[in-house]
């Protein structure tokens, strides 16, 4: 115990407690003390089932940070369950956390969460992120629950087993999504294009993802590649894509992660980037859409598009027709 005892920082927060009565249980929540540390591993191993990520020296680690905190839930004295949450700056980041599976189910899950972001919103952070395993859908609406959403997937993130991630992020203050152009930059490339694929790969089923990590790479780095995208806490959650030579636009992509769909995002993600368009000079917009996504057709059509005719056998996994639709930047007086 002498690695987590020599570099406990836990002692610089002040004090805090929460008890109350759940039927014949009596609970409490508060900060963590030295003498708590040798629980921790015990929960976290009795949670994941032998298969916690953390284990004496990851405890040992996060507990040195100046800027880490734990919380422990206690009931009838047994110390039961635990959450760890990190300050960075403006991002509060919940590290851990477990409930003994005899105490899952009963809600106290969702108390450690309330008081993470109680110890976020007390130190003034405007936004908390978690990662969680992707098969872990219980853990999951919990967190929706509480306004946290899926912004990327995080592949191969866990080991003991293997398994991806999602990172999730809930806002803790009022912020507007953010418009902006997608320009590589050396310093960023790879992390951009990264991001960008990951989000093309959430967005669509498996077999129709139009766009992988080395394909957007080299769209990118074309002059005629215009790209557009709208970040939420500085993380891409909708993602345009263009060509346009000589004043023709092909629109290739519109994705929207699915945790941010069905609240406009789309709608204007399109008509903002078609406006940009037509400041580089585009006149005419096409695009193909699957005869069976009506939705997509809906939101092309209300936007200016029309169908011109269909191409057969268009698309593959499934094979299917594709719509091809037009839009004539020229004649539209509402694209500002």
């Amino acid at each position: 115990m002498s690695p987590i005892d020599e570099g406990f920082t836990s002692d610089s927060y002040p004090a805090w407690s929460k008890k109350w009565q759940e039927g014949e249980n009596s609970c409490q929540i508060r900060r963590i003390q030295r003498s708590d540390i040798g629980y921790l591993v015990t929960v976290e191993e009795s949670a994941y089932e032998g298969q916690g990520q953390w284990g004496l020296s990851g405890f040992s680690f996060d507990l040195s940070r100046a800027n880490t905190c734990y919380y422990v839930l206690f009931v009838n004295q047994s110390l039961v369950g635990y959450i760890g949450i990190r300050l960075d700056a403006s991002q509060a980041h919940i590290t851990q956390i477990a409930v003994h599976p005899k105490y899952q189910g009963q809600g106290f899950g969702g108390k450690l969460t309330e008081v993470a972001i109680d110890h976020a919103q007390f130190y003034q952070a405007n936004h908390m992120v978690l990662e969680v395993r992707t098969s872990n859908t219980k853990a999951q609406a919990l967190y929706h629950s509480y306004g946290f959403r899926v912004v990327k997937r995080l592949p191969q993130y866990y080991q003991k087993p293997k398994e991806d991630g999602y990172f999730m992020l809930c806002p803790l203050v009022e912020r507007a999504f953010r418009f902006e152009e997608v320009k590589l930059r050396s310093s960023d490339e790879e992390d951009i294009c990264k991001e960008l694929a990951l989000v093309l790969e959430e967005s669509f089923d498996i077999h129709q993802v139009p766009y992988h990590k080395e394909d957007i790479e080299e769209h990118l780095s074309k002059e005629i590649s215009f790209d557009y995208r709208l970040t939420y806490f500085r993380q891409t959650v909708a993602f345009i894509g263009y060509q346009l030579v000589e004043g023709q636009a092909d629109l290739l992509f519109l994705a929207v992660l699915p945790d941010f769909r069905r609240q406009g995002l789309a709608e204007y993600l399109l008509k903002t980037s078609l406006a940009c368009l037509k400041k580089e000079g585009a006149e005419e917009v096409f695009l193909e859409v699957r005869t069976s996504n009506l939705s997509a057709q809906m939101l092309y059509q209300k936007n200016g598009f029309k169908e011109i005719y269909q191409r057969k056998q268009y698309y593959s996994f499934p094979k299917e027709d594709a719509l091809v639709m037009k839009k004539d930047l020229t004649r539209e007086e509402d694209v500002k």
